[in-house]
């Protein structure tokens, strides 16, 4: 049996594709996973270009791989993610070992193209398909569980262009899957024990799909009809843009109590100049009065967030007013990163007017900052019960990981071999960040 090496870069979108690739391989190609590249027949990378740094990992990767590949002649290597659409030409005149390379709106293709390079391999031909597709690549993908949380992909692209971000060149426009679709790989996957739903999208809150390709959907239905599956204990949406957090999906958090007790809402800035320049489309003001809104309807909810550091034109009182929104809102376990410059994006013909040594000290008082809160919100659980969801074992079979309803993974003591889906717990110990809790007897 031939075996499959897969790494994968970036975010959740990419873990769900990561997924799928690799169940459509098993059921084509009948591929099994393996945790060394070389016991491996096929190599796949799926890439992230976000920033910088993922893009150089990934050219780091593909250099270990032209390695092994010195020695391996017959081992094909895959290509696929948003960098493969972003130096599509460049990977191939860079990189000419590498057999496939495939964006991400079409990994649907990437049985075909293997079967492709298996009969034409003494050829050494490359297969590129770096098309944007329509929602081809939705009715393509096998429906199988990955354990008891499980990404669910309802729409991808952005429609946005924020003056930084690549996400519309490497993604496309945004594309919804069609209604009855998404609710049929739910329901299979509620029959499988699955307990909790993640609904993935880069703008999530703008789902717009059809029933019947006649009636209109949206995030809120989708939510109100998975409320309905029993199975189903615990519903997420990422990742949310604060212009389509309309308030209709907010007072979703006080009808829905299988909603997630955490809400992840970029707000990339505290500065009204630098989100008017990102292209955001709201004011810090606006962020802060939807975040109240949560917070009275969710007392206990958690708000968690990303932020850039050291934009082009920002200013220490920019810089200022980020500080004064993390003290306001609190943020629990969020993102912080120096600004990258991404290419043919609107931000990157901006002149960069910060030295690194500035950018690097203020992101790391942004970071300790965030890293406070973190830490008094970790201190007020202790000795708070929670039901959580049961993940797996640590590496060393010592802890049993699970998850709370406001996304913090605990570890207890592995002390039993019978280990329910559900695990009623309480915490007992926080140390940087790291929760440790004892199961309660139920």
């Amino acid at each position: 049996m031939k075996r499959l090496f897969i790494k994968t870069l970036g975010c959740q979108m990419n873990e769900y594709d990561t997924f799928k690739i690799y169940n459509m391989l098993n059921i084509t190609h009948n591929l099994q996973l393996t945790n060394n590249t070389n016991n491996a027949n096929i190599l796949i990378l799926n890439t992230c270009s976000i920033r910088n740094k993922s893009q150089e990992k990934a050219f780091s990767e593909i250099l270990k791989w032209k390695q092994i590949k010195n020695i391996n002649k017959n081992i094909i290597i895959i290509i696929t993610g948003c960098l493969a659409v972003q130096e599509g030409n460049i990977l191939h005149k860079k990189f000419p070992f590498i057999n496939i390379i495939v964006g991400p709106q079409t990994i649907h293709k990437i049985p075909e193209l293997l079967n492709r390079v298996i009969l034409d391999y003494n050829n050494k031909n490359l297969f590129i398909d770096l098309l944007f597709s329509k929602k081809e690549k939705f009715n393509y993908i096998p429906l199988q569980e990955k354990n008891i949380s499980n990404y669910i992909s309802i729409s991808e692209g952005c429609n946005r262009y924020c003056t930084y971000c690549i996400v519309p060149y490497t993604r496309g426009k945004e594309i919804h899957r069609e209604f009855n679709n998404i609710m049929t790989e739910i329901l299979i996957l509620s029959k499988r024990k699955i307990k909790e739903i993640i609904l993935l999208g880069q703008n999530v809150n703008n789902y717009n799909g059809t029933i019947n390709n006649i009636y209109k959907a949206n995030l809120s239905l989708i939510i109100y009809y998975i409320n309905e599956i029993k199975h189903i204990k615990r519903i997420k949406f990422i990742t949310s843009h604060p212009s389509s957090l309309s308030n209709k999906i907010i007072q979703l958090f006080s009808k829905i109590n299988k909603l997630n007790n955490n809400l992840h809402l970029p707000i990339q800035s505290g500065s009204n100049k630098i989100l008017n320049l990102m292209k955001r489309g709201y004011k810090e003001e606006d962020y802060k009065k939807k975040i109240l809104t949560l917070k009275k309807i969710r007392k206990n909810i958690t708000i968690s967030t990303d932020i850039i550091v050291g934009f082009p034109e920002e200013t220490h009182q920019d810089f200022l007013h980020t500080i004064n929104v993390i003290h306001n809102i609190k943020f629990d376990k969020s993102y912080s990163f120096l600004y990258s410059k991404r290419l043919n994006t609107t931000a990157s013909k901006k002149k960069d007017n910060i030295n690194l040594f500035e950018k690097k000290e203020r992101l790391n008082i942004i970071q300790t900052l965030l890293n406070k809160y973190t830490s008094i919100i970790s201190k007020q659980m202790i000795k708070n019960t929670y039901n959580t969801l049961y993940l797996g074992k640590s590496k060393n079979n010592k802890y049993i990981e699970t998850k709370t309803e406001n996304n913090r993974i605990i570890k207890i003591i592995n002390n039993t071999n019978k280990i329910k889906n559900t695990i009623k717990i309480m915490i007992i110990k926080s140390k940087n960040n790291l929760l440790k809790g004892k199961k309660l007897i139920q």
